[in-house]
């Protein structure tokens, strides 16, 4: 499952009050990173399909294929 936006701007970790271990539980944290790279994998991976997509689209751009950093107008053309 994805981690959501909500969900990383909103997680608490337990903070462990004993004298030879003063900060956060590791494996909290460990398991809070290891959702937010997965989540951030996925997010690049789609953003690469969609990129590929629209640069296989030349009448996403006026009859011109996408070029590198190239901005492509989706949706209604302004008026």
């Amino acid at each position: 499952m994805a981690l959501t936006l909500d969900q990383a701007r909103n997680i608490h970790f337990t903070i462990v009050r004993q004298p030879y271990d003063p900060g956060y539980r590791a494996s909290e944290v460990d398991s809070f990173l290891d959702q937010l790279i997965a989540s951030y994998a996925e997010i690049l991976d789609e953003n690469q399909r969609l990129k590929s997509f629209i640069n296989e689209r030349p009448e996403a751009s006026g009859g011109q294929s996408a070029q590198n950093g190239d901005r492509v107008q989706v949706g209604a053309p302004d008026v």
